[in-house]
């Protein structure tokens, strides 16, 4: 079962509507990408760190910028900036 599959895809659906999301993604194939990364990540960064040398906090916000990027990158038109 997805976590949260109600919730989510209203609010998939509400930002198709808004225009913060393009209408032609698949809201399914979203909610599946967002969790999967997210769940995937929590399940190998420690591997992933004590394989690539490097911090968990360095990775964690490392990681974090690639998932933003990535989250935006499925928006219709770019976000206001971040304070």
């Amino acid at each position: 079962m997805m976590p949260l599959r109600e919730r989510t895809q209203g609010l998939l659906s509400q930002a198709v509507q808004s225009g913060e999301l393009d209408a032609d993604l698949d809201r399914h194939g979203v909610h599946a990408f967002l969790v999967t990364a997210i769940y995937g990540y929590v399940l190998y960064r420690e591997a992933f760190a004590a394989e690539m040398g490097v911090a968990l906090p360095e990775l964690d916000e490392s990681f974090a910028r690639v998932y933003e990027r990535a989250v935006r990158s499925l928006a219709s038109s770019p976000p206001p900036p971040r304070d």
